[in-house]
């Protein structure tokens, strides 16, 4: 390890050991979880799999649990507003998906104040830029806003 950090400060990489950390600052409290035990407000979640492995299914049932604060594969969700970016399907066929999730979920309920949906299929790189810069619930809001002027 000696070697590794002189490595790394001669980089210009600075590492701090984790008990001079513990002992000088306590530690910050963690944000509230909007899934339990999967992820925290301000953090992000990545999910992947091959193709046609039903992610965006997978997704889509995750907006919805965490919009209606219902469990998303039997883990607790704040309710909270979720903002659904769409950059791969058709707007009939996310419709679809949204209507056959809520017909198998019938306690995902009230979703109307909480989950927007925003179609970005087939528009320009310049929104799918901008909802990349966005980063906070505001933001998207005001894009969704400016989209549908």
């Amino acid at each position: 390890m000696p070697q590794l950090a002189r490595q790394l400060q001669q980089a210009g990489i600075s590492l701090q050991r984790a008990a001079s950390l513990r002992s000088r600052h306590p530690a910050p409290a963690a944000p509230p979880q909007v899934i339990e035990g999967l992820l925290h407000q301000g953090c992000k979640m990545i999910l992947g799999g091959t193709s046609k492995s039903n992610k965006s299914w997978c997704l889509l049932d995750l907006a919805m649990s965490v919009a209606s604060g219902e469990k998303w594969w039997g883990h607790r969700c704040a309710r909270m507003p979720v903002v659904y970016i769409n950059f791969e399907l058709p707007r009939w066929s996310i419709g679809q998906r949204i209507n056959a999730l809520a017909g198998a979920r019938p306690e995902c309920q009230g979703l109307g104040d909480t989950l927007a949906l925003w179609n970005l299929r087939g528009r320009s790189r310049r929104w799918m830029a901008r909802a990349e810069r966005c980063g906070t619930l505001e933001g998207y809001a005001r894009l969704l806003e400016l989209a549908s002027n």
